[in-house]
């Protein structure tokens, strides 16, 4: 059986993401894990709850692959937003 990271272990329900994005994550991403976290929301039910890859998730935050981060596109940020119940709103300055 492979080995899983321990960024992707699975984490019991109702505890949220229990880790935090590196700190060159980037700040959409910081902020989609806060909001995750104070919900109690896992990485593995934002997953299900989005349709984006748990994998997807942590190479965001930098905590998969060696940490290596990969901004998100548009399209799945702003379903992991809405499956928090959160809207992505572009605002003139």
């Amino acid at each position: 059986m492979p080995r899983q990271s321990n960024s992707l272990k699975r984490r019991p329900r109702g505890k949220g993401i229990g880790v935090n994005p590196h700190p060159s994550a980037h700040p959409l991403v910081k902020q989609l894990f806060a909001i995750a976290k104070q919900q109690g929301v896992s990485a593995e039910e934002l997953s299900s709850r989005s349709g984006v890859y748990t994998s997807t998730l942590m190479i965001w935050a930098g905590l998969y692959r060696n940490g290596k981060i990969t901004n998100p596109t548009i399209g799945n940020l702003v379903a992991a937003f809405n499956a928090l119940g959160c809207e992505l709103v572009v605002k003139g300055r």
